[in-house]
């Protein structure tokens, strides 16, 4: 295992989500034609934006924790290739789907996914409230029995918009304590009646299989550090308490466990390092006490 100095550099928490995963929407029963031809366009659109974020993600990590990466075509990305330019398209290509091929795909139990993967553009593009309201309509078009994947995803969008909008009020560093900001931050993280918890955990009654509950776990625990953020930078602690040290050490040794099994014995490197990468950010080494 490598040393947390050599590990690959887990991301600042930012305004979204640190971790940026392809899109888990399976669309292995569309016919091809019309509006399921189009929402599988929009698909390949959303996942080359996704790929396109993660790899910039890691050229921002590697300038400040590794090896120095002077430029986008140093990681064989276009310079003027960006993430929202794909995100856009493939609100364009939804968009472009009709009242009759809503219909079609309604019938083929495909518009919850359509309205899903809309509901992550408006995210990704940080248009929260739009995101929100898809989200909504998205999930009373999903069974969340035939449909677990895009139901949890759905379920969880609101959680995501409230991370970004917490996100957006911690200061960079600490200079003056700020109690009621960090109660304002804190409430839509974790202590709301409808915080970004809230919504994490109900997205996790129905995270069935392992690549969504990697997924929903990487968002808890951007969640807890954006918290953690606040607690250093807008209240000057940087301890963390007890209780809650245990708690993500706990998440973390899950995700690492889960990670294990699910990946392919070339991946195992890999897998050990997605844990690595969060204790890093959480606890500042991959090895807290």
């Amino acid at each position: 295992m490598p040393t947390p100095s050599q590990a690959k550099p887990a991301l600042k928490s930012s305004r979204r989500l640190p971790i940026i995963l392809l899109v888990l929407i399976a669309l292995a029963a569309c016919s091809g034609l019309g509006g399921a031809r189009r929402l599988r366009d929009a698909q390949d659109e959303f996942n080359e934006g996704a790929r396109l974020e993660n790899r910039l993600r890691y050229e921002s990590a590697f300038r400040q924790y590794g090896p120095s990466v002077k430029s986008q075509t140093d990681i064989g990305v276009p310079a003027v290739d960006r993430p929202e330019q794909h995100y856009a398209a493939a609100l364009e290509i939804l968009a472009s789907i009709r009242e009759p091929e809503a219909k079609a795909l309604a019938n083929d139990k495909l518009l919850g996914t359509k309205l899903t993967l809309e509901a992550l553009c408006q995210w990704k593009l940080g248009r929260g409230t739009a995101a929100v309201s898809l989200a909504d309509t998205a999930l009373a078009n999903l069974d969340p029995e035939r449909e677990p994947r895009d139901w949890v995803i759905a379920r969880t969008l609101p959680a995501l918009v409230l991370n970004d909008e917490a996100y957006a009020g911690i200061p960079d560093s600490f200079t003056t304590k700020n109690e009621a900001q960090f109660a304002a931050v804190a409430q839509r993280l974790l202590t709301a009646d409808k915080s970004a918890l809230f919504f994490i955990n109900e997205a996790g009654q129905r995270a069935q299989d392992r690549p969504i509950e990697i997924w929903l776990l990487q968002v808890e625990l951007a969640v807890y550090a954006n918290w953690l953020k606040a607690r250093s930078n807008l209240l000057g602690e940087r301890e963390i308490p007890a209780n809650e040290k245990l708690l993500l050490q706990a998440k973390c040794s899950r995700l690492e466990k889960i990670s294990l099994a699910y990946a392919d014995e070339d991946q195992k490197t890999a897998a050990r390092e997605l844990a690595d990468g969060w204790r890093i950010t959480l606890f500042g080494t991959a090895n807290p006490e």
